[in-house]
């Protein structure tokens, strides 16, 4: 059967890194279906970058009014219509073998409901001097491997249905990541921790994803990635990562200060307190079996790591939480 393939970029400030991402969509040896722009206008030139794209790809252009990332995801899941939902960063730059290599993995692994490739991190630099060879993967500029903060030093428990994961959300709302064993390359790993600048996900497991809802209120939206990871795992389908530079999808995302990821000042660091120490209400409202003991137990750890801006978050979590409970239950 013929899957077909729609790629969703949220962008917002980023018409200067655009041009590269849809370059490389333009490059793919197996051509997208469908390309979902959810942009959110900031007076860049992003949409001149994008009108400049339309002939060369098959591009929708949503415009975002209001709302934060994960609105901006969800306008986008709920506009596609690929069999495959594959999510790439407007910072990022896809390898040429990008979405066949997707359609091969989904089509092999029968209760993948999500899967994440390898994220590499490269300098604009280097992105300016080998652009048109690393779109045609003859070589590869310096980079090295993309990690995935560790959002707490807490362990606890998994969830029920994620147990046997490398890593997971626990009962305490924390996401966790344990020692992953990379000895067997092949081995593809369950895992939680997927990333918003390389993963796909099968549409019809997070189409109903009410994603923009559950992180009403957050500026940052750290982490979102992870709940559509566990709305499709609700469902039965597992979630994978996948190491092997030869089969995994390949993107390089590009090092700079105003990534959404980027922890450094006070707001970063409070914005992605709030959304660590808010997930717990976020999953129990969506039926996860969390613990009340355990979230106080890992909030308390959490915050005394960084408390000018981790209390803070916590203080205002709790004087907007009866208005956000009452948002989310009326929706």
């Amino acid at each position: 059967m013929s899957l077909t393939t729609t790629v969703i970029i949220t962008s917002y400030r980023r018409g200067w890194a655009l041009q590269y991402s849809l370059s490389s969509l333009v490059n793919q040896s197996t051509y997208p279906d469908e390309v979902i722009i959810v942009l959110k206008p900031s007076g860049d030139n992003s949409e001149q970058v994008i009108e400049e794209f339309k002939e060369k790809l098959p591009v929708r252009l949503l415009i975002q009014k209001e709302g934060f990332v994960a609105d901006a995801v969800e306008k986008g899941i709920r506009s596609a219509t690929g069999d495959i939902i594959l999510f790439l960063d407007d910072d990022a730059i896809a390898e040429k073998e990008w979405i066949r290599k997707y359609l091969t993995l989904f089509k092999k692994i029968d209760d993948a409901g999500g899967i994440a490739g390898l994220v590499l991190e490269v300098s604009l630099r280097d992105v300016k001097a080998g652009l048109e060879n690393m779109l045609n993967d003859k070589k590869h500029p310096p980079a090295t491997p993309h990690k995935i903060s560790k959002l707490t030093t807490v362990y606890g428990k998994p969830l029920n249905i994620y147990k046997g994961y490398s890593s997971y959300v626990s009962k305490s709302g924390f996401l966790i990541r344990e020692q992953i064993n990379t000895r067997n390359q092949d081995t593809l790993i369950l895992d939680v921790l997927l990333c918003g600048a390389n993963m796909g996900f099968l549409r019809h497991v997070i189409k109903d994803c009410p994603i923009g809802k559950f992180f009403k209120g957050s500026r940052k939206g750290y982490s979102y990635e992870n709940f559509l990871a566990y709305w499709a795992r609700r469902k039965g389908f597992n979630t994978y990562s996948i190491r092997n530079s030869g089969n995994a999808p390949m993107v390089w995302h590009i090092r700079h200060k105003s990534r959404l990821t980027f922890i450094g000042n006070l707001y970063d660091r409070f914005w992605f307190s709030y959304d660590a120490l808010m997930n717990y209400f976020r999953y129990r409202l969506a039926g996860a079996d969390t613990s009340l003991s355990s979230y106080i137990i890992a909030s308390a750890a959490f915050i005394r790591k960084d408390l000018c801006a981790r209390l803070p978050a916590l203080f205002y979590i709790l004087a907007t939480l009866p208005t956000y409970l009452k948002d989310v239950r009326a929706n």
